[in-house]
């Protein structure tokens, strides 16, 4: 009688018998099926970061409200101040809207680390060049170092500043839910305290008011920081401000605020923001219209105006995705730059 042969198991990794070409291609085939649904999971995970990216930008860049907008008519001594401190181009830089998607689909790409736009052939971002053209304020001067305010700090700053009363500056600060000042209230005060003959104090009400609506807006797009009343207690001395440099600072902040997943809202300049890719990139890509009224005079701001409804969020992200070095203008000022 033929003995049986006692089989027994070979331990891990030793003996082990080759597979047949058939369980081979099981194996490899269920190796892909894991690896593309390990990439499917990859690519939805990136779809759902990007459009939380997405809300959250989107709804960052707000349209400032029609009736905000609109700045006073400044008195000829106001004007006068305005005009010394450098900061007379921002009444004709204030557009009435911008393009929400095309800035959310700019705002993904930009890397706190080195503030600079994550391009598909390089890195750019906005310098003192763009904002000394874009805007013809100074980007030369003074800084100023922000102090961090109390509310009973702001309200003092308030009193010294615009001359209201304590309990006014009180009220506005309680309002305001912190040490800042809304613009409706520094626009009442312009107003009165222009009707008393009081033009320094409607001066520095109105000028606090322009840089709180433009190169130092903040997140709400209705108030401005008290902190900032230091620069306009003297105004003779203004204009000594390198104030491009500070609104550019202050913009990279607020993209490196962006970025981060707890951020519900974009401040900075959006106008100039807008303006710099409508400048660096052509309208094949990104549609606008030319402002009629532009002259070459004018800041090159004012030159562009946004269509509405055109392209939506994922088309402009492809867009920036295809883009090549040789569909930038790396030069859009050549014979507009201010002295």
């Amino acid at each position: 009688m033929e003995r049986t042969k006692n089989l027994s198991v070979p331990p891990a990794n030793e003996g082990r018998i080759p597979p047949t070409t058939s369980v081979r291609k099981a194996r490899e085939a269920a190796a892909l099926r894991k690896k593309e649904e390990a990439r499917k999971r990859r690519d939805e995970a990136t779809r759902k970061r990007r459009a939380s990216n997405a809300t959250t930008a989107a709804s960052a860049v707000q349209e400032p409200e029609p009736e905000e907008v609109q700045e006073p008519e400044p008195e000829d001594d106001d004007m006068g101040r305005v005009e010394a401190a450098g900061l007379l181009p921002l009444l004709t830089c204030n557009l009435p809207s911008v393009d929400k998607t095309m800035l959310t689909a700019f705002v993904e790409r930009w890397q706190p680390e080195t503030s600079s736009f994550h391009m598909p052939f390089g890195e750019m971002t906005i310098t003192l060049d763009d904002v000394s053209s874009l805007l013809h304020i100074p980007v030369k001067g003074k800084f100023f170092t922000l102090p961090v305010l109390t509310r009973e700090d702001a309200a003092s700053a308030l009193h010294k500043l615009l001359g209201v009363t304590q309990a006014d500056a009180e009220e506005e600060i309680r309002k305001s839910l912190g040490p800042y000042a809304r613009y409706t209230w520094l626009l009442k005060v312009v107003e009165d305290m222009a009707k008393e003959g009081k033009t320094k104090k409607a001066a520095r009400a109105f000028l606090l008011r322009l840089v709180g609506m433009t190169i130092f807006c903040g997140k709400t797009n209705n108030k401005v920081d008290v902190a900032y009343w230091g620069m306009f207690m003297d105004l003779e001395k203004v204009g000594e401000y390198a104030w491009g440099a500070m609104a550019l600072a202050f913009l990279y902040d607020q993209l490196k605020d962006a970025t981060k997943v707890c951020t519900t809202s974009l401040g900075g300049y959006l106008n100039l923001f807008q303006a710099w890719i409508f400048e660096h990139f052509p309208t094949s890509l990104f549609d606008r219209n030319l402002n009629r009224k532009y002259s070459e005079k004018d800041p090159r701001a004012c030159k562009w105006v946004t269509k509405r409804g055109t392209v939506d969020l994922h088309a402009k992200r492809l867009i920036l995705d295809d883009l090549r070095d040789n569909n930038v203008i790396w030069t859009p000022y050549d014979g507009h730059r201010v002295d």
